[in-house]
């Protein structure tokens, strides 16, 4: 039986025409990696919290995924692709000022736990542009790497650029996928030496 990783991109609304990152993880969906026994789940999500955090639990009650990856497109059309270190316990709704927390009670910020200097060697190897990022917002995609991050399994989020294709977003994820597959292979090799 295979092991899974949980891929995740948005549905794209009329506002955000130009999002391939549902498209992609879509696209990505059953996928075989090349580390032995780990396939792909791939899957969109409503571009509303709370439908957004209805279906990413069913996904992961679904799939109990060893891994979860997330993306979205930041506004920066210019920009690199970005790899978020911290999800913040922070909300800001569109149109209002004050942010509200994403899970009361919660820690103010969360660490990413995907091997993330790994996965950007393979994405600049791949001919990605790509940086480091403290600051993932204070919308839905902080919300759901927040979510992901909580898990007791590595999860964390990645940004590409407005326009970026979706063959190009599943380029990325793909290679994201398999840099953090074989880091939980190895991870298990060493467990037993």
């Amino acid at each position: 039986m295979s092991e899974t990783i949980l891929l995740t991109g948005f549905q794209s609304t009329g506002e955000a025409p130009g999002d391939a990152s549902g498209e992609a993880a879509r696209f990505l969906d059953q996928r075989e990696l090349q580390a032995e026994g780990f396939r792909l789940v791939g899957a969109s999500l409503p571009c509303e919290l709370g439908l957004a955090s209805e279906r990413l639990a069913e996904l992961i009650e679904e799939h109990g995924p060893s891994a979860i990856i997330a993306v979205g497109t930041h506004g920066d059309a210019a920009g690199p692709y970005r790899l978020e270190l911290l999800a913040k316990n922070e909300l800001v709704a569109e149109g209002a000022g004050a942010s509200e927390p994403v899970e009361h009670l919660g820690s103010p910020q969360i660490v990413s736990t995907l091997p993330l200097a790994r996965i950007k060697l393979g994405l600049e190897a791949e001919g990605f542009e790509v940086e480091l990022s403290e600051d993932a917002g204070r919308s839905l995609c902080n919300a759901v790497f927040y979510l992901i991050a909580r898990r007791e399994v590595p999860a964390g989020f990645l940004f590409v650029p407005p326009g970026a294709s979706s063959e190009d977003v599943a380029r990325a994820l793909a290679c994201a996928a398999e840099v953090t597959a074989a880091r939980l292979v190895a991870q298990r090799v060493a467990a037993l030496a």
